[in-house]
């Protein structure tokens, strides 16, 4: 219900700073397969009357839920936006709003929140994915949202595997993710880089930060 009731284009829209997910990812990820934007999901499809049906068939008690968010300018007006949406179905959620280190005591808390729009990393999508879907990675023998799913730990090891590390896997534990409705991803950040043209090799961290220090140049034979 939550996830059919949220307009990523819209809260892209609102940001100016970012774009829209379609999946479950992260695009500019080398590891990211780009056939996952075109297949329909709940991420890529808002449908506020379906959502209201999936409610209907929950246990929702009208309760207010605790929404957790980022609190940078982006975050806060991902959130905002988010809670309008979900309010237009029905669901009713206060905002909280913690720096990413507060964040990070309570993603083992269970009792801390409901929902949590947060920025996550790592060098390319299975990276990414370490965090929330990972079951070692908290040391409580579930992934950051509370998942124990032997098979999702098995789709992602498989997947983070070098070998097993291709189109095909990452697409299992994709699909497997959605089909569970386990995890969501609003937006990914817009990057913009202006760099001088003495630059012969442009290096990027996480393959989206411009990293100038550790960038080639050209050797300036004036000198």
């Amino acid at each position: 219900a939550v996830w059919y009731a949220i307009d990523n284009e819209a809260v892209s829209k609102a940001t100016r700073t970012t774009v829209a997910s379609k999946a479950f990812g992260t695009p500019h990820f080398s590891d990211y397969v780009t056939a996952w934007d075109s297949k329909p999901n709940y991420i890529n499809t808002y449908d506020a009357k379906l959502a209201k049906d999936y409610l209907a068939k929950s246990k929702y008690d009208g309760r207010t839920l605790k929404f957790n968010s980022r609190s940078d300018e982006p975050g806060k007006t991902m959130a905002t936006v988010i809670q309008s949406f979900l309010t237009n179905v029905g669901i009713k959620a206060d905002i909280v709003l913690m720096s990413p280190s507060d964040q990070g005591n309570i993603w083992a808390k269970a009792d801390a929140w409901d929902l949590m729009l947060w920025q996550i990393g790592g060098g390319n999508q299975i990276g990414e994915y370490n965090r929330v879907m990972n079951n070692n990675e908290l040391g409580n023998g579930m992934s950051m949202g509370f998942i124990k799913d032997d098979k999702l730990q098995q789709l992602f090891e498989t997947a983070l595997t070098a070998k097993t590390h291709d189109a095909e896997h990452m697409t299992a534990l994709q699909d497997y993710v959605l089909q569970n409705a386990y995890l969501y991803a609003v937006a990914a950040p817009k990057i913009n880089m202006v760099y001088t043209n003495k630059i012969a090799e442009v290096v990027l961290r996480e393959n989206e930060f411009f990293l100038p220090g550790g960038s080639n140049y050209y050797l300036d034979t004036t000198q």
